[in-house]
């Protein structure tokens, strides 16, 4: 009964609250005053400088666009980016097709005036305000850009940016960023300036004033747009600098009584490159920088958007890995708790996450080789040099680039731990992350992993106590490959279905070293150093004959000949009679000998080489161990761009074959050929099919020669440009990392690629202890290559050891 009394009672407060609430909102639909905007607002009449628009002709442009414009919901954020007309094919197009796309509002182009309201397909460009022309400082097109975003767009937009067509915008970043902070009062941000040294005192800021540099790009709230609107053409009758930001921060400051921004982080998230502002492009983006940073300047070259783009999207798509596994460890924990409290659910199993990912965190041990032969080698490096499979000698160029990526990744690892550290009554914060040293390793099935050993500075507080103390410490990062992902070439290919494997597999070779030369195809000039040998050049003639003599490839041979030191072994007559029979043979091709005086030296042999032909050469600085099919000369020349890149394969090294195939028989009566598994598809190389193929393309066989740049495809101007060898270099080695270094230092691309075609044909070493000490060290490690691989090394250590025993 109580229930029931209660009922009507609450029934009708209930009614009663509605009526208030309802009464109130009619009352204040009915009472609120239309809203106010500055739509109708237009520049005075009076024209006393050049900088004044024409009244009654914007006025007649104002109601021309307003009609045009289509109604829309409030929208975020308008972009505003000025520009030149001789830039709309060029930067404009780099930067719609990267982020401008992306704006989460609108974005628009501001360039010169013109009547007839001409621009590119498919850009949003505006050219038709009057008055508008492409002279720089760009002040009278940025104020009046400020002018049209107001007339158009005060009331569709919380902000409105002032950007050029030469800075990168992280739009995600900067909405996020903006979403944090008030539209509806005064602000104005962005990278705060007082103007160079010899500029301070001169630019009509007042005592404490500053402004926001242009070049990262300003922001503007909608309530400072507003303010300023009404005085733009006071603003442009009234300007005491060139700098078209200083005045824009004059205006604001002036007549919206607000200043720019000033933080600590401001050259961080407003990033300009002041070190490459010459260059025109960002050089100096460090990663602790980058996720950070909301807008780049300088970048002059669309390229360099497209490469930020790339950059900023890899490391999105790195976030969404990290975010994903982190997911699927919380799931799979979650899953196996969820099995432990079903006591009836008798399961065992792996913690995998529903579609398949594993959970666990990742170990050093996930990997286990089935036995030797599996085993992976690991890379050891520090700040200063990599040792290991991959890095016996590495340019200095790249150590030195791998030290200050070290010491990123230290400051990376710093704020990481400091970011996770518990904040309760113990805290922990590191000081100093240093990297000592580590080991890498690549791993086909689990990616790239990292043993990382480091010391750490570390301070603790506790109960209002602090100590700081040093700590070691070693993990274990793993880096996973992305999906597999397969792609078919689009060059049309006519293969016979109804033919029989075989003859399916001759027509496939057929296709790949069918493809004609073009007549305009560089020849390709080899320069081969030589002293004695003579066994190996016959071998390496007859190489050269089946790829460019009987083919009439266009290509030349110099052989530049040293005199052996010993008279008794010296070949060079040999040399010079076989040469002579293959120019007699084939009275057409190009086949010379230069005579070289003096001590062997191979960097003075291919540079003497190299001064015997023209400035346009393409040159191919080989040498006699060498053998290689009629593609690679292609892949040079494709590959070598004249003042640009430079060529330098990473060849294939054969090891000892009386070590890799002491087990087989006639392994040690068979002088080493060359590797046809590797050539086997290239039908120009070999025509006959009666050489013995004792070797296959395999770890066992022989190991891509990573530390080696010896063999070089370089244009003879680039390579005397770029400083040429250093001759005081006598001996084995250290010349080909040297003119790397040049190469780089003169501004080249490297380009560096293992080539399936180049083959270093297995011989003895013998390493000069008189040699530089760095030098021998490197004979020493390159002959300890050549031996075997580490499978066959570790069948042979066991072998020993079960004989002693």
């Amino acid at each position: 009964m109580g229930n029931m009394r209660m009922r009507p009672k609450f029934r009708t407060t209930g009614e009663v609250f509605s009526g208030l609430f309802v009464g109130f909102w009619i009352m204040l639909m009915l009472n609120t005053p239309p809203r106010q905007t500055a739509r109708n607002c237009t520049l005075p009449v009076k024209d006393t400088s050049p900088q004044t628009l024409n009244q009654i002709e914007f006025a007649n442009y104002q109601e021309k666009k307003r009609s045009s414009i289509p109604k829309q919901h409030q929208t975020h954020l308008f972009i505003g980016v000025l520009t030149a007309k001789k830039y709309l094919q060029s930067r404009v197009e780099a930067v719609y097709e990267t982020w401008g796309k992306q704006v989460p509002g609108k974005i628009e182009f501001f360039s010169a005036y013109d009547p007839n309201g001409r621009s590119p397909a498919g850009l949003p460009v505006v050219s038709s305000i009057p008055g508008i022309d492409d002279t720089y400082p760009p002040q009278k097109k940025s104020f009046l850009m400020l002018k049209y975003m107001h007339d158009f767009y005060i009331d569709k937009f919380d902000w409105f940016i002032r950007a050029g067509d030469d800075v990168y915008i992280r739009a995600d970043k900067l909405q996020t960023f903006l979403r944090s902070v008030n539209s509806s009062k005064p602000l104005y941000i962005g990278q705060s300036g007082t103007g160079q040294t010899q500029e301070i005192g001169k630019l009509g800021l007042g005592p404490g004033d500053n402004y926001c540099l242009g070049g990262p790009g300003v922001i503007l709230s909608r309530e400072t747009l507003r303010r300023i609107a009404p005085h733009i053409s006071h603003c442009l009758k009234n300007m005491y600098s060139e700098h078209e930001d200083v005045e824009i921060g004059r205006c604001i400051k002036r007549f919206a009584n607000v200043s720019c921004t000033r933080a600590y982080n401001g050259e961080r998230i407003f990033f300009n490159d002041y070190k490459s502002y010459k260059k025109g492009r960002v050089d100096h983006l460090k990663p602790s920088i980058a996720k950070q940073v909301i807008t780049l300047h300088p970048n002059k070259s669309p390229k360099d958007q497209y490469k930020l783009q790339m950059y900023f999207l890899a490391l999105r798509l790195e976030a969404l890995q990290q975010r994903t596994l982190v997911l699927n460890r919380t799931i799979g924990k979650m899953t196996n708790e969820l099995q432990e409290l079903q006591i009836e659910s008798n399961q065992e199993g792996q913690s995998t996450s529903p579609n398949g990912r594993k959970g666990p965190s990742t170990s050093v041990t996930d990997y286990k080789p089935r036995d030797i032969r599996g085993v992976m080698a690991w890379d050891y490096f520090t700040h200063r040099r990599m040792q290991g499979y991959l890095a016996r000698e590495t340019s200095k160029r790249l150590i030195d680039l791998l030290g200050s990526r070290i010491k990123e990744a230290s400051k990376t690892v710093t704020h990481i731990v400091n970011k996770v550290s518990p904040k309760e009554r113990r805290r922990v914060q590191v000081k100093v992350y240093d990297l000592e040293h580590g080991y890498w390793q690549v791993s086909p099935l689990h990616g790239l992993g990292y043993i990382l050993y480091s010391s750490l500075l570390v301070r603790e507080s506790r109960n209002r106590r602090r100590r700081t103390f040093t700590t070691r410490r070693q993990d274990y990062f793993q880096q996973s490959l992305g999906p597999v992902v397969l792609t078919e070439s689009s060059a049309s290919k006519s293969y016979d279905t109804a033919a029989s494997p075989q003859q399916q597999q001759q027509q496939q070779q057929l296709v790949v070293t069918s493809s004609p030369l073009h007549p305009d195809t560089p020849t390709v000039h080899v320069i081969v150093p030589l002293v004695g040998r003579i066994k190996t050049f016959e071998r390496f003639m007859r190489n050269y004959e089946k790829v460019c003599l009987q083919t009439n490839e266009n290509a030349k041979l110099l052989v530049v000949l040293f005199k052996h030191e010993d008279s008794s072994k010296d070949e060079s007559l040999h040399v010079q009679l076989l040469i002579k029979s293959y120019k007699m043979k084939y009275p057409k091709a190009y086949v010379e000998v230069l005579t070289a005086k003096g001590e062997f030296s191979r960097g003075i042999g291919l540079q003497m080489g190299a001064s015997h032909f023209d400035r346009n050469d393409l040159l191919f600085f080989c040498d006699v161990d060498l053998v290689f099919p009629q593609s690679f000369l292609q892949r040079c020349r494709s590959r070598t761009v004249a003042k640009k890149q430079v060529y330098n394969p990473v060849m294939f090294s054969q090891y000892d074959p009386k070590f890799v195939y002491a087990d087989q028989p006639n392994a040690r009566t068979f002088p080493p050929q060359t590797n046809q598994q590797i050539l086997k598809n290239q039908s120009a190389f070999n025509g006959e099919k009666t050489m013995e193929d004792f070797y296959q393309f395999s770890k066992d066989s022989g190991y891509w020669r990573h530390y080696s740049y010896g063999m070089v495809c370089a244009y003879q101007e680039d390579f005397f440009r770029s400083g040429k060898f250093d001759t005081a270099i006598r001996g084995w080695g250290l010349e080909d990392l040297d003119l790397c270094d040049k190469f780089v230092a003169s501004g080249m691309d490297v380009f560096r690629a293992t080539d399936p075609g180049l083959v270093h044909v297995y011989h003895p070493m013998n390493c000069d202890p008189k040699l530089r000490t760095r030098q021998y060290n490197m004979c020493l490690g390159s002959k300890a290559n050549t031996y075997g691989s580490a499978a066959k090394l570790g069948d042979r250590l066991l072998e020993i050891m079960l004989e002693e025993k």
